[in-house]
């Protein structure tokens, strides 16, 4: 009977993961911006994570990168928002403002940059300090700022996600909160435009 319990309890913490997350959603768009089909220009890093590409590590910061463009894109197309190529289109810049992994990247791992770069009072020298099992909260920030044809501003749109509870941070891999947060944001964000 108790077994059955610590699975059952188990279970409802897993299901409950989402729901405990800290979101932030505010668009600000005009009509022009929703009634246009969108094409992704520009995916970036934002202004102070760029800083840190070193402690966090190139090769990660670059797939997170091409997955915010790609789950974006699909959202859009699957609501038959997404431009064809030479269509005119509302261009939609993303940025990916900030990003903390739940467990240290291969470089943090490597030495090669600061865990907790972000979390005041955090920083620690890595090769003392950092292994596989250590984690933390993740989270994510998102801009997407839209422009028209003629390069006149049509709104932005930003997101933030950021797990709650660090008991779930435990079950995660490097990237788990970021993924999620950039796939709510593209799922936001469709359903968004096409109201």
């Amino acid at each position: 009977m108790r077994m059955k319990s610590l699975i059952l309890s188990g279970l409802l913490a897993a299901l409950a993961g989402p729901a405990l997350a800290a979101t932030d959603w505010h668009a600000d768009l005009g009509a022009e911006a929703q009634q246009t089909p969108v094409r992704v220009d520009e995916v970036r890093l934002g202004a102070e994570l760029a800083e840190h590409v070193e402690d966090i590590g190139a090769r990660d910061l670059d797939r997170l990168l091409t997955e915010l463009r790609e789950d974006v894109e699909a959202r859009l197309a699957e609501r038959g928002l997404l431009a064809e190529p030479g269509e005119p289109a509302a261009e939609l810049d993303l940025v990916l403002v900030e990003a903390t992994p739940n467990r240290p990247t291969f470089a943090q791992l490597g030495g090669r940059g600061e865990w907790g770069w972000d979390r005041p009072g955090v920083r620690q020298p890595l090769s003392r300090h950092l292994s596989l099992a250590s984690f933390g909260i993740g989270k994510v920030k998102l801009e997407g700022v839209f422009t028209g044809a003629d390069g006149a501003p049509l709104g932005e749109v930003t997101y933030r996600y950021e797990e709650s509870d660090i008991y779930q941070a435990q079950f995660a891999a490097t990237w788990t909160d970021v993924h999620r947060g950039i796939d709510m944001f593209a799922n936001r964000l469709a359903r968004t435009l096409a109201d």
